[in-house]
C-alpha cells in the first residue's frame, strides 16, 4: 500500500493537507464551543453570539475542505485503478502461453475489477481515514494539553490500549481477505463458464441450470464474504467498546478537574468533543488498520504474477535474432527436423519416438485420432511448450534455445476457431501495428479473401460474428502473411466449417507456393489430399 501511495506522492500529500486543515478547524470549533458555553454561564450574551458566528464561519470552511477532499479522493482512487491495471496487464504481456493459460479469463477480469475495488475501498480510502483520525487526534491532544497536562496522560494510556486491538485480529483478517479474493475469482470464472454455455442449455431445454448454477455460486461467495464480515465486525466491536469506555472515562476525569477549579466548566464541552474525535478515530483505527492489512494478499498476488513473467522482454535482441533466422531460412531447405521426440503431461506419456522432417514451402498433413497428441506437436513446433525430450531443430537450431518471441515472429499458428476482436477488419489485421491499406488488402487477397479497401472498415462484431467461418480463417491467415510469416501450423482449421467453405480455405492455403504448411486433421477431405507433399500417420496410443 505504501508503494502505491509513493507513486502518487504529490496527490496523496495534497489530499492529506486538505484533511489535516479540516481536522485543525474542527479542533478550533470545539474550543469555540467551550468559550461559548463559558460565556453563557457568565451570562455574557454578546460574547456568546460572537463565538457562535465564528463557529459558523469555521464550519463553512470545513464543509468546503471536506467536499474538495472527497472529490480528489475519488479521482485519486481512479488514477490508482488505472495504474494497477496497467501494471497487471504489463505483467500479463510478459507471460508465455503456458503461464497465461494457468488462469481463466474470468480470473483476470476479477483482478482488474473486484480486486482493484477492494484495494481502493479497503486500502486507499482507509489510509485517508487513518490520516483524518491521526491528525484529528494530534490536534485534539494539543488542545487537551492546553487545558491540563493530566488530560493528555489519560489519553495517552487509552491510546496504547486502543492500538493493541488490531494486532489481536490481524492474521484472521488477512486470511479472510485472501479467501474472499479467491472466492470472487472463482465466482467470475464459474459464472462466465455457465453463461458462455447458454446456447447449449437452450438446445437441450435446460435453461433452468443457469439460475441453479449462478445461485449455488452466489451462495458459495456469500458464505466466504459473510465470514469476512463477521471477523471485521468483531474488530469493529472491540474498537467501538474501547472508544466508548475511554471517552466516558476522560469526560468524567474532566468533570473532576472542573469540580476542583483546575479547568472551567466550559472545558467539559470541549473535552467531550475532543475526546469524541480521539476515541472515534482510535476506535475506527483498529478496523482501518485491519482493513489495510486485508489488502496485502491481493498486492502479493499481483507481485507474484510479475515475478513469473517469462516472455522475451528485450525487443532489440529479438530483432537481431530474427534477422539471424531470416538469413538462415533464405538458404536452408529444412525448416523443422524432429528426432526421437517424446512428451509427457505430468506422468502421462503423450507420444514418444516421433521422427519428422518438414522442408521449406512444402505441405504436410498429419493424420491421427482425436487425443493422440497432434495438437501438442504443433504447440511444440511454435514453442508454446519446451519441456520435451529428444530434439526439435528449427533451421538447424534446437528450438528450446531460440527465444519464443522469435518463433512467434516466424511461425503462424491457426486454430480451429480464430479469435477476432469486436472491431474493424483493419484493426484485427494490424493488432496495434501500422500497415498501409494496400498492404492489408494484398494480405487478405493472398489469403483468399478478395476485397477492396472499403472492406477494411467493416466491423466484424463480437468474436467475428458478422463474418462467415471461412472469412474468419482467411482473416487470421492474413494476419500472419502481412507480417511475413511463411510457416503455417494448422490445427483442425477447417473442421468446424461446411465442406464447400472448408475446401475453399484449404485450396487457398495449400496452393500458395510461398508457404510451408503443417496441418493436422482426423477428418481430411479427399478433394485436397493430393495438394499435400507428404502425409504422416500419427501413431495410436497403446
Amino acid at each position: 500500500m505504501i508503494e502505491i501511495l509513493k507513486n502518487k506522492k504529490k496527490e496523496s500529500i495534497f489530499i492529506c493537507v486538505l484533511i489535516s486543515i479540516s481536522q485543525l478547524l474542527r479542533t478550533v470549533g470545539a474550543a469555540l464551543n467551550a468559550f461559548a458555553l463559558t460565556s453563557l454561564i457568565a451570562l455574557d450574551f454578546r460574547q456568546f453570539i460572537l463565538y457562535e458566528v465564528y463557529l459558523l464561519g469555521v464550519w463553512l470552511v470545513i464543509i468546503a475542505l471536506d467536499s474538495s477532499a472527497n472529490i480528489y479522493k475519488m479521482k485519486f482512487c481512479q488514477e490508482i485503478a488505472v495504474d494497477i491495471r496497467s501494471k497487471i496487464t504489463s505483467s500479463l504481456e510478459q507471460l508465455e502461453y503456458r503461464e497465461y493459460n494457468q488462469n481463466s479469463v474470468g480470473t483476470y477480469i476479477s483482478w482488474l475489477t473486484n480486486d482493484i475495488n477492494i484495494i481502493n475501498e479497503k486500502g486507499t480510502l482507509k489510509f485517508f481515514d487513518i490520516v483524518k483520525g491521526v491528525t484529528g487526534t494530534i490536534f485534539s491532544v494539543i488542545a487537551l494539553f492546553a487545558y491540563h497536562w493530566s488530560l493528555v496522560l489519560v489519553t495517552f494510556i487509552s491510546l496504547l490500549v486502543m492500538l493493541a486491538i488490531p494486532k489481536i485480529f490481524r492474521r484472521k483478517v488477512e486470511t479472510a481477505s485472501k479467501k474472499s479474493s479467491v472466492a470472487n475469482e472463482e465466482f467470475v470464472a464459474r459464472s462466465e463458464d455457465i453463461l458462455s454455455g447458454y446456447n447449449v442449455l437452450l438446445n437441450y431445454n435446460q435453461q433452468q441450470n443457469l439460475t441453479e448454477k449462478i445461485k449455488s455460486y452466489s451462495i458459495a461467495l456469500m458464505n466466504v464474504l459473510f465470514n469476512q464480515a463477521k471477523i471485521e465486525a468483531k474488530v469493529f466491536a472491540a474498537g467501538f467498546t474501547g472508544n466508548i469506555f475511554f471517552q466516558i472515562l476522560i469526560t468524567a476525569f474532566t468533570g473532576a478537574l472542573a469540580f476542583k477549579g483546575i479547568v472551567t466548566i466550559g472545558t467539559i464541552e470541549a473535552t467531550g468533543a475532543l475526546t469524541g474525535v480521539i476515541f472515534s478515530s482510535l476506535g475506527d483505527l483498529s478496523n482501518q488498520i485491519s482493513s489495510i492489512d486485508s489488502v496485502k494478499p491481493i498486492l502479493e498476488k499481483f507481485k507474484h504474477i510479475s515475478n513469473i513473467s517469462t516472455a522475451d522482454a528485450n525487443r532489440d535482441n529479438l530483432e537481431n535474432y530474427s534477422r539471424e533466422i531470416d538469413s538462415q531460412n533464405s538458404s536452408a531447405d529444412v525448416v523443422y527436423q524432429v528426432e526421437n521426440l517424446a512428451y509427457n503431461y505430468g506422468e502421462k506419456l503423450v507420444f514418444e519416438n516421433m521422427q519428422f522432417t518438414f522442408e521449406k514451402n512444402k505441405k504436410y498433413l498429419i493424420l491421427g485420432k482425436s487425443g493422440s497428441g497432434k495438437s501438442t506437436l504443433l504447440k511444440l513446433l511454435i514453442s508454446y511448450y519446451d519441456d520435451y525430450q529428444g530434439s526439435i531443430k528449427f533451421y538447424g537450431q534446437e528450438i528450446n534455445t531460440i527465444p519464443k518471441g522469435v518463433m512467434r515472429s516466424n511461425v503462424l499458428y491457426l486454430e480451429q476457431q480464430p479469435y477476432l476482436f469486436n472491431d474493424t477488419v483493419r484493426a484485427n489485421i494490424c493488432l496495434g501495428e501500422h500497415f498501409s491499406d494496400h498492404e492489408i488488402v494484398s494480405a487478405l487477397n493472398e489469403s483468399g479473401l478478395i476485397c477492396t479497401e472499403e472492406f477494411l472498415d467493416f466491423a466484424v462484431g463480437k468474436l467475428g460474428s458478422r463474418l462467415s467461418g471461412g472469412q474468419r480463417q482467411r482473416l487470421a491467415l492474413a494476419r500472419g502473411i502481412i507480417r511475413g510469416k511463411r510457416i503455417v501450423l494448422m490445427d483442425e482449421v477447417t473442421s468446424a466449417l461446411d465442406k464447400e467453405t472448408a475446401l475453399t480455405v484449404e485450396n487457398n492455403i495449400l496452393s500458395n507456393e510461398n508457404l510451408t504448411v503443417i496441418a493436422i486433421s482426423h477428418t481430411p477431405h479427399k478433394e485436397t489430399i493430393n495438394l499435400y507433399d507428404e502425409i504422416y500417420e500419427f501413431p495410436e496410443k497403446s
